[in-house]
């Protein structure tokens, strides 16, 4: 049996925050120092389920858009209108489905 990566759930859910406040920070800068962030520069970096496991948790597009909206509508188990991503509460819910493979990446 592995050994879990935190103590407690307060613990990995304050990393797992951080980890997307510096994730977020890190676009964000890019975006504004570069223009838009290239998704095939992410690419070459991040597989395609990471870059949209990633822009799907952080509500920032890290990889292609079909692939992050592919990814939404499986981990909600239901078709998803691109309108419906403007919603604060549905990027909650996204984030919140999306934890588990994000936490997942962050331990690779």
């Amino acid at each position: 049996m592995t050994k879990p990566l935190f103590d407690s759930e307060d613990i990995a859910i304050a990393a797992l925050e951080e980890v997307q406040r510096r994730l977020t920070r890190t676009v964000d800068f890019l975006s504004s120092a570069h223009g838009l962030v290239d998704p095939q520069r992410v690419l070459e970096i991040l597989n395609g389920k990471e870059a949209a496991v990633i822009g799907a948790f952080t509500s920032r597009l890290a990889g292609p858009f079909g692939d992050v909206h592919e990814y939404i509508e499986r981990i909600l188990g239901r078709p998803v209108f691109t309108h419906e991503l403007a919603s604060k509460e549905l990027s909650k819910e996204i984030s919140e489905a999306a934890k588990r493979d994000f936490l997942d990446i962050c331990a690779e």
